[in-house]
């Protein structure tokens, strides 16, 4: 998983599906590796597929996730909600996107596009709007 982290995505995926011979019983937040492979390949169905798949829907990177993938479908009215929930979720986001982003994605490149991604689907439509 920790290889994925780091952008090394045949590793990290490779080992990952290597742990299945020793145990069925792999934790939602795995689907976070496919994602990022799909994501970091222009794959948006397929990432979409998997942030669904990450599931923790109390946590706000299952959000970011769906924002990203819908984002990458160009679907941004929908991004931008997936965007909001994240707020919800975790209202620091706003203002620390960079030390939340960094801390799970330590590739530079992804990090940047991430970046550029969510400052898209942030700015259509203020967060408020979405619920009237």
């Amino acid at each position: 998983w920790l290889h994925c982290v780091c952008g090394e995505f045949e590793t990290g995926l490779s080992l990952m599906h290597q742990t299945r011979d020793f145990s069925h019983c792999h934790p939602q937040w795995f689907a976070y590796a496919h994602f990022m492979k799909a994501y970091a390949e222009g794959k948006p169905e397929a990432a979409l597929d998997y942030a669904n798949a990450f599931g923790c829907l109390d946590f706000f990177w299952s959000h970011l996730l769906r924002a990203l993938a819908l984002k990458g479908l160009g679907n941004l009215l929908e991004a931008n909600r997936a965007y909001c929930l994240a707020l919800e979720c975790q209202p620091a986001l706003a203002d620390c996107m960079e030390h939340y982003l960094s801390c799970v994605v330590l590739s530079n490149k992804l990090l940047a596009r991430m970046r550029s991604d969510l400052e898209a689907v942030s700015s259509p439509h203020p967060c408020g709007m979405l619920h009237s």
